[in-house]
Protein backbone atom coordinates (compact mmCIF):
# COMPACT_ATOMS: atom_id res chain seq x y z
CA UNK A 1 0.00 0.00 0.00
CA UNK A 2 1.35 3.09 -0.80
CA UNK A 3 0.99 6.09 1.49
CA UNK A 4 2.18 9.86 2.51
CA UNK A 5 3.04 10.72 5.63
CA UNK A 6 5.44 14.32 7.01
CA UNK A 7 8.92 14.10 8.99
CA UNK A 8 11.31 17.44 9.63
CA UNK A 9 13.60 16.09 7.55
CA UNK A 10 15.13 13.57 4.32
CA UNK A 11 16.66 11.63 7.50
CA UNK A 12 13.66 11.21 9.79
CA UNK A 13 11.70 10.32 6.74
CA UNK A 14 14.25 7.35 5.70
CA UNK A 15 13.49 5.87 9.14
CA UNK A 16 10.65 4.68 7.31
CA UNK A 17 13.19 2.24 4.77
CA UNK A 18 14.89 0.58 7.40
CA UNK A 19 13.62 -2.38 7.61
CA UNK A 20 11.59 -1.93 4.15
CA UNK A 21 8.05 -1.91 5.80
CA UNK A 22 7.28 1.32 5.15
CA UNK A 23 6.54 4.41 7.38
CA UNK A 24 3.06 3.00 8.89
CA UNK A 25 4.57 1.89 12.27
CA UNK A 26 6.82 5.08 13.09
CA UNK A 27 4.71 8.14 11.15
CA UNK A 28 1.05 9.13 10.64
CA UNK A 29 0.59 7.61 7.21
CA UNK A 30 -2.52 8.33 4.89
CA UNK A 31 -2.48 5.12 2.66
CA UNK A 32 -3.33 5.43 -0.32
CA UNK A 33 -3.48 3.22 -3.60
CA UNK A 34 -2.14 4.69 -7.01
CA UNK A 35 -2.34 8.38 -6.04
CA UNK A 36 0.60 9.50 -6.83
CA UNK A 37 1.97 12.91 -6.62
CA UNK A 38 2.69 13.56 -10.05
CA UNK A 39 -0.16 13.40 -11.56
CA UNK A 40 -2.78 12.90 -9.16
CA UNK A 41 -1.95 15.46 -6.38
CA UNK A 42 -1.29 18.09 -9.02
CA UNK A 43 -4.58 17.29 -10.50
CA UNK A 44 -6.51 17.71 -7.02
CA UNK A 45 -4.40 21.28 -6.76
CA UNK A 46 -5.90 21.89 -10.39
CA UNK A 47 -9.55 20.49 -9.30
CA UNK A 48 -9.41 23.40 -6.76
CA UNK A 49 -8.86 25.88 -9.00
CA UNK A 50 -5.52 26.29 -7.95
CA UNK A 51 -1.90 26.99 -10.26
CA UNK A 52 -0.05 23.76 -11.09
CA UNK A 53 1.60 24.27 -14.41
CA UNK A 54 4.26 22.97 -15.06
CA UNK A 55 4.42 19.31 -13.75
CA UNK A 56 6.43 19.24 -10.69
CA UNK A 57 7.56 15.88 -11.20
CA UNK A 58 11.25 16.72 -11.79
CA UNK A 59 10.87 18.02 -7.88
CA UNK A 60 10.09 14.71 -7.00
CA UNK A 61 13.23 13.44 -5.36
CA UNK A 62 14.03 9.97 -5.10
CA UNK A 63 15.36 9.20 -1.56
CA UNK A 64 15.40 5.49 -1.03
CA UNK A 65 16.82 3.81 -2.88
CA UNK A 66 19.35 5.22 -5.06
CA UNK A 67 17.85 6.08 -7.88
CA UNK A 68 18.84 4.15 -11.65
CA UNK A 69 19.79 5.70 -14.38
CA UNK A 70 19.43 2.59 -16.88
CA UNK A 71 16.40 1.10 -16.49
CA UNK A 72 18.02 -2.28 -16.88
CA UNK A 73 19.17 -2.26 -13.25
CA UNK A 74 15.38 -0.92 -11.98
CA UNK A 75 14.28 -3.56 -9.71
CA UNK A 76 10.78 -3.38 -8.72
CA UNK A 77 9.86 -3.16 -4.86
CA UNK A 78 9.45 0.19 -1.92
CA UNK A 79 10.80 3.94 -2.90
CA UNK A 80 10.54 6.49 -0.87
CA UNK A 81 9.76 10.56 -2.38
CA UNK A 82 10.32 13.44 -1.23
CA UNK A 83 7.40 15.39 -2.43
CA UNK A 84 8.39 19.10 -3.98
CA UNK A 85 7.61 21.77 -0.81
CA UNK A 86 5.38 23.62 -3.30
CA UNK A 87 2.81 20.90 -4.15
CA UNK A 88 2.53 20.51 0.36
CA UNK A 89 1.90 24.18 0.40
CA UNK A 90 -0.53 23.98 -2.97
CA UNK A 91 -2.27 21.00 -1.34
CA UNK A 92 -1.95 23.12 2.33
CA UNK A 93 -4.26 25.84 0.71
CA UNK A 94 -7.24 23.35 -0.39
CA UNK A 95 -10.33 22.66 1.51
CA UNK A 96 -11.58 19.66 -0.20
CA UNK A 97 -15.40 19.63 -0.79
CA UNK A 98 -17.78 17.83 -2.55
CA UNK A 99 -17.09 19.78 -5.80
CA UNK A 100 -13.67 19.73 -5.69
CA UNK A 101 -13.80 16.02 -5.16
CA UNK A 102 -16.41 15.83 -8.02
CA UNK A 103 -14.03 17.23 -10.26
CA UNK A 104 -11.18 15.13 -9.20
CA UNK A 105 -12.63 11.83 -8.87
CA UNK A 106 -12.59 10.92 -12.89
CA UNK A 107 -8.14 11.35 -12.73
CA UNK A 108 -8.17 8.58 -9.89
CA UNK A 109 -9.22 5.22 -12.04
CA UNK A 110 -12.24 3.96 -10.81
CA UNK A 111 -12.44 6.22 -7.53
CA UNK A 112 -15.58 7.63 -6.55
CA UNK A 113 -16.47 11.10 -5.61
CA UNK A 114 -16.79 9.98 -2.25
CA UNK A 115 -13.63 8.32 -2.04
CA UNK A 116 -12.03 11.24 -3.77
CA UNK A 117 -13.28 13.91 -0.79
CA UNK A 118 -12.62 11.52 1.51
CA UNK A 119 -8.62 10.74 0.76
CA UNK A 120 -8.19 14.51 -1.03
CA UNK A 121 -9.42 15.91 3.15
CA UNK A 122 -6.77 13.44 4.57
CA UNK A 123 -4.03 14.54 2.39
CA UNK A 124 -4.88 18.00 2.25
CA UNK A 125 -4.93 18.10 6.62
CA UNK A 126 -1.22 16.03 6.05
CA UNK A 127 -0.59 18.85 4.19
CA UNK A 128 -1.48 21.55 6.67
CA UNK A 129 -0.14 20.16 9.78
CA UNK A 130 3.57 19.16 7.79
CA UNK A 131 3.68 22.96 6.76
CA UNK A 132 2.59 24.26 10.12
CA UNK A 133 5.37 22.14 11.78
CA UNK A 134 7.75 22.67 9.36
CA UNK A 135 7.83 19.50 8.09
CA UNK A 136 7.84 17.94 4.38
CA UNK A 137 5.43 15.86 2.84
CA UNK A 138 6.87 11.94 1.72
CA UNK A 139 5.13 9.24 -0.40
CA UNK A 140 6.05 5.75 -0.23
CA UNK A 141 5.55 4.02 -2.90
CA UNK A 142 5.32 0.32 -3.42
CA UNK A 143 4.98 -0.20 -7.51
Amino acid sequence: MDGYFAAKDDEKALAASADGAGPYRLFETIEVNGVFPCPHLEQLVEAAGGETQPTMIRDLAQIWPEPVTDPKDYVPGPSLHRVPDLLRDRLAAIAVDAGIAERWAPALWGVTPADAETVGRAITDLARRAQGAGERLYWWAEL
